[in-house]
């Protein structure tokens, strides 16, 4: 939910101000987990 997308905000920092980030330190999702 959005506890990742603030985290992820909150940890990733932009190279520019349009928000880049070096590939190398883009966030990945390795885990999706679906809750029926």
């Amino acid at each position: 939910g959005m506890d990742v997308v603030d985290k992820i905000c909150k940890e990733v920092k932009p190279v520019d101000d349009n928000g880049k980030v070096n590939k190398n330190e883009q966030p990945v999702i390795e885990k999706v987990t679906v809750i029926d």
